[in-house]
Parts: structure tokens; C-alpha cells; sequence
């Protein structure tokens, strides 16, 4: 048996460095600290213009100097313990359950679960959905990657019962309420008066495939949405397929295709729309529909691809670029986004993310009005992680 003291000197839990990472090691069994913290530091220039009723209006110019720990930082705990596993991860900015702040430290993830072997693995706990898309590198929307823009989120935990199969296959059932604050209840004139939406549990399959030099991964989810304050009932759909390929020992191309039949209310979708907020956002996708809008039926199209690899050993590149069409309240709204990354590694545990793109989005209710807002942003993300 070996275990591994572990001492911790830091300013802050996010900000820390540990000593070691492995707490304790027996046989499979073990105790892991693992964790990284993110900063970003940058500049983004916008510029919003259009027209109405076939008047063109002033263009409305926003800079912003963007700097400040990302929210998905995180510090964690796994384990496992004969057939038992299970991960405790806190990050910076987390909703965790229903009513909490959705703006303070949170659980990112707190699940347990057991290892049947060649029957599969069954998890219970909040922890991504099997909808996640991972073929994306970018830094600078946190878990959002390219999501508004050609992608699909790259980080989505709900709580969940999950079930993975050795071949590949996933399926999940995933409560939407606790996780997002979708369901909220006040009490008005003595009895409930329910003024958002609740889902049924949303259902939801995953595929991945895996060989040398690829990797392709296919995933659906499904959802039924209510609204007791409007009597109103939608179904919430989504697909995305996905694929990594290695053209060289340095280098690889991805990327994903996605459809989302009001895939907005699963709160994995986003319709870009440049008539919320100021600017594409504290980052980039602040012009994203309200999580709970039932106002009219959504279609996403987004796809995204990506070159990248290693210059060389410890420096490398990403070139990507994406677009999606979200048709929602009559409008159209096309957006869009490339960007190059310069990663580069100075060892194990420190490495700098140089980011460069441009994100616009344009919507047009008819010939004769539209709205058009773009930006340009520079910034580098700097991350330590152990």
C-alpha cells in the first residue's frame, strides 16, 4: 500500500498548486486531487448596425478589456474503491441546485456510481449529459465553445442517471429542474402560482467510436416542456454528430454537425441574437435567447470544423470556424465565428492559450429590417492545472 501526503500552498482553492495528485494508491483502488485554474486578459472590439422599415440606423461601437478567473476553474476530488467510483469537483461559477446562485461556487460535478465490468458502469449524480461536444478547442466561451456559433456546449451537467455500456453506448436520464432553476413556484393568494416551465425527465442516447487515429461520436436527446402559467406544451429535441481524424502523426481536422428542434429549452442549444445586450457578451454569447422561452417553436442548423496539432513539442495551433441558422419567432438569425489558437505549453502544469477571432451575428425579420452586430477579440487564456 502507498500512500502520498499531499500539501497545499495557495492563495486561494482554485488558485492552488499541489505537491501531488495521487492521495492514495492500492491496487485499482486509489484517491486523486486534481484540478486547474483559468484566466483570461484581452480586448474586444464590437460594432452593432442595421436597418428598419428600410432606414439604415447609427452603428453602435462597444470595446471592452476582458480579463478575470473563467468560470469553469475547478477543483476536484475522484475516487474509486473496489467496484465504487465517484467524483466531488467544485468550480468557480456553478449553479448547483434548484434556487441556488447561479454566480457563486458550486458543484461542477458530485456523482457516485459502480463498475460492473463487461455490463457496463451505472453513475447517479450531476455530471455532463451525454450530448456534450468535446471536438472543439476553444478557450474562449468556457464550456460554450463554438455553442451560437456552428458548435454545441462543450460542458452541460445536470443531474442524471446514467448507464455506459463497454461498446460505446450511453444512455441517460437527465433532470433539467434541479440543475437550471427551470421550475420555479410562488405562492399568491395562498395557493402555488407556477410561472415557469417544467420538463419530464429528458431522455438522452450517445455513440462514440474509437480507433487509431479516430474518433466519432453520434448523440440525440429528447424533452417535453409545459408552462403552467401559459398552458403551453413543446417538444424539445437535439442531434449532433461529431468526428475526430488524425491526417498526420502532428496534426488532425474535426468536426460537428447539429440540429436542434427547439433545442434552446434544453439549455445545450443557443440562438445567437444581437438584440440582447450590449455586445456579443462578456465573452462571446451574450445574445443568447432566455433559457425559458416558450414563445414560439425554434429550428437550429450549426456545424463547425477545425485543423489543428503540434508546430512543435510544446507549441501548437487550432484554425476553426463556424455558422448556424436558428429560425425562431419569425426571424432568422445567422451567425457565425472563426478564430485561431497559439497554445503553448511551458511544462506539465502551466500553459498560455493566445485566442484571435471574430463572431458576428445578423438577423433579419424581412427585407427590410435587420440587425447586424460583429467583433473582434484578443485575449490569451493562461491556465495552471495539476
Amino acid at each position: 500500500m502507498r500512500k502520498v501526503l499531499v500539501s497545499i500552498v495557495a492563495a486561494s482553492a482554485l488558485a492552488s498548486s499541489l505537491s501531488a495528485i495521487e492521495v492514495y494508491k492500492e491496487g485499482n483502488n486509489f484517491v486523486d486531487i486534481y484540478g486547474d485554474a483559468r484566466a483570461i486578459a484581452g480586448y474586444g472590439h464590437t460594432m452593432t448596425f442595421g436597418k428598419v422599415g428600410g432606414v439604415s440606423s447609427d452603428a453602435t461601437i462597444n470595446s471592452n478589456i476582458l480579463f478575470g478567473v473563467q468560470g469553469n476553474s475547478r477543483l476536484g476530488v475522484k475516487f474509486r474503491y473496489n467496484n465504487f467510483i465517484g467524483d466531488v469537483q467544485l468550480g468557480a461559477n456553478e449553479q448547483t441546485l434548484y434556487n441556488s446562485g447561479a454566480n457563486n461556487m458550486g458543484f461542477r460535478y458530485l456523482y457516485a456510481g459502480y463498475d460492473f465490468g463487461d455490463a457496463g458502469v451505472f453513475v447517479v449524480g450531476k455530471m455532463d449529459t451525454p450530448m456534450v461536444n468535446n471536438f472543439s478547442s476553444s478557450v474562449f466561451d468556457t464550456d460554450g465553445g463554438m455553442n451560437g456559433f456552428g458548435g454545441y456546449a462543450t460542458g452541460s451537467r445536470r443531474i442524471q442517471v446514467q448507464y455506459k455500456l463497454p461498446i460505446g453506448l450511453t444512455l441517460a436520464i437527465i433532470e433539467n429542474d434541479v440543475a437550471n432553476n427551470m421550475y420555479s413556484v410562488a405562492i399568491k393568494d395562498g395557493q402555488p402560482n407556477f410561472t415557469n416551465f417544467t420538463t419530464i425527465p429528458r431522455v438522452a442516447l450517445s455513440y462514440e467510436y474509437k480507433s487509431k487515429g479516430t474518433r466519432a461520436r453520434i448523440a440525440a436527446t429528447y424533452a417535453r416542456a409545459e408552462s403552467f402559467s401559459t398552458t403551453r406544451a413543446k417538444d424539445a429535441a437535439a442531434v449532433n454528430l461529431g468526428i475526430k481524424q488524425d491526417i498526420s502523426e502532428a496534426f488532425y481536422v474535426s468536426g460537428l454537425l447539429s440540429y436542434g428542434f427547439n433545442g434552446h429549452l434544453t439549455g445545450e442549444q443557443s440562438i445567437a441574437n444581437p438584440n440582447v445586450g450590449n455586445g456579443i457578451g462578456s465573452a462571446m454569447n451574450a445574445g443568447s435567447t432566455s433559457y425559458a422561452d416558450m414563445g414560439a417553436t425554434s429550428h437550429i442548423y450549426a456545424g463547425f470544423i477545425e485543423l489543428g496539432g503540434k508546430l512543435t513539442e510544446d507549441f501548437g495551433i487550432a484554425v476553426s470556424g463556424g455558422y448556424q441558422l436558428a429560425a425562431f419567432k419569425g426571424d432568422n438569425h445567422h451567425s457565425y465565428g472563426a478564430f485561431i489558437q497559439l497554445p503553448y505549453k511551458f511544462n506539465n502544469n502551466f500553459s498560455i492559450v493566445p485566442h484571435i477571432g471574430y463572431y458576428g451575428v445578423s438577423t433579419y425579420t424581412n427585407s427590410d429590417s435587420n440587425t447586424n452586430i460583429g467583433g473582434i477579440f484578443a485575449m490569451a487564456q493562461l491556465k495552471v492545472n495539476f
